[in-house]
């Protein structure tokens, strides 16, 4: 939840969001340690999956699920796809 002293970083909060990622607001040097070390959890923990872009242009939403169901899976929310200079999508 933001509150009203968090406005000026909503818009950092929403494009993490979007992306697939999170944000981390420390107020004490205690808390920064405590963020760099799920940080570094996470890092250690992440896959790249690549798959064939849409051929028309336009947003196409994103969703990825695990079999395993206490996994927890962040993506970003979707992506454009746009006609390149050749008429073909690009990606």
């Amino acid at each position: 939840a933001v509150t009203s002293a968090m406005l000026p970083y909503a818009s950092l909060s929403d494009l993490s969001a979007w992306t697939g990622g999170t944000t981390t607001f420390v107020s004490a040097p205690a808390h920064a340690s405590l963020a760099a070390r799920q940080l570094v959890s996470d890092l250690r923990h992440q896959y790249i999956l690549a798959f064939a872009a849409a051929t028309e242009p336009g947003w196409y939403s994103l969703r990825v699920n695990a079999r395993h169901g206490k996994l927890n899976v962040r993506t970003r929310s979707g992506y454009f796809a746009r006609m390149g200079r050749s008429g073909t999508s690009s990606r």
